[in-house]
């Protein structure tokens, strides 16, 4: 997505860029679209949404949709590449250390970021990769998320960092899916799970 700084007059991006990008400027409009998205994209998926899904969704014209976006891709981009931002973020600051308050503290951040994001990334995952967002993006999602969690893990001294990655994100994704899709577990229960599987198989050689 190539959208321009300047507030007043915010260039339209030409074709969807990787994930990495600037991303669009603050404002009511642009917010109300984006807040749009996560809520269109995941009931209708990354092919079935149209534009006029979101703008309806939002309570905006056509006109504000296309003065910030050129199509439905590049709206989806700023969310997966938003996504992607926060997620790694909370991958690198995995605590490796400090015990298990701190992983505590870790699993509620987590839960808070998939509960913002975390439909987003279904989206993705569920999407076929001929769509031209995904398939400009294939490995700049998931990859920098792994990456950032196995560089923590390599803290350890111990284990496979990458192979361990893996398997933590995915233990640590179904986690919310569990609770706030599947209603099988409370969040504070699989927070204590997250924390009592992290400390025995993950933090111990």
């Amino acid at each position: 997505v190539n959208i321009g700084a300047d507030l007043g007059r915010p260039r339209r991006p030409r074709k969807p860029a990787a994930v990495g990008g600037p991303i669009v400027p603050d404002g009511p409009a642009p917010a109300a679209l984006l807040a749009a998205g996560r809520e269109v994209f995941p009931r209708r998926g990354l092919h079935a949404t149209r534009v006029d899904d979101i703008v309806m969704a939002a309570g905006v014209s056509h006109g504000t949709f296309y003065r910030y976006f050129d199509n439905k891709d590049a709206l989806f981009h700023v969310l997966i590449t938003d996504a992607t931002r926060v997620l790694t973020e909370l991958a690198a600051a995995f605590p490796v250390e400090g015990g298990d308050h701190l992983v505590r503290e870790w699993g509620e951040r987590w839960f808070d970021v998939y509960e913002r994001h975390g439909a987003v990334f279904t989206v993705w995952n569920e999407a076929d990769p001929a769509e031209p967002v995904v398939a400009v993006n294939i490995g700049r999602v998931s990859r920098p998320v792994g990456d950032a969690l196995s560089k923590a893990l390599s803290r350890r001294g111990f284990g496979d960092p990458f192979t361990d990655a893996i398997a933590l994100l995915a233990m640590a994704e179904r986690l919310p899916y569990t609770v706030n899709v599947l209603g099988l577990m409370s969040r504070r229960a699989a927070v204590e799970e997250l924390v009592a599987i992290v400390g025995d198989v993950f933090l111990r050689a």
